[in-house]
């Protein structure tokens, strides 16, 4: 039992070196730059388009503002409507002073 022991590191050793080797040739032969390659001009697509689609529950001055300080601001990082985004809204005609969900 005694004698096998040292047979079994010298084993235990040569699998790791048969392990690295493979793994370096592996990572040689196999490098991961060839799937990085340049795209031609003509395989890419344009810029995304985006949608947005706005629910808005009554029509006062307040959502108004909201919704146009948010168009400026998707303007001011390059999203304008007719170049990149459509937006589709919808007013629901409520009357906030005479009526309500919960009657």
């Amino acid at each position: 039992m005694v004698e096998s022991f040292p047979m079994l590191l010298r084993q235990r050793e040569t699998m790791k070196g048969v392990a690295a080797a493979v793994s370096l040739a592996w990572l040689f032969c196999a490098p991961s730059s060839h799937a990085l390659e340049a795209l031609p001009a003509g395989a890419m697509e344009d810029q995304p388009g985006f949608r947005i689609e706005v629910l808005q529950v009554a029509d006062i001055e307040p959502f108004q503002q909201s919704l146009d300080g948010f168009m400026k601001a998707l303007q001011d990082n390059g999203i304008a409507p007719g170049k990149n985004l459509s937006v589709r809204r919808t007013k629901i005609d409520f009357d906030l002073e005479t009526g309500g969900f919960w009657d």
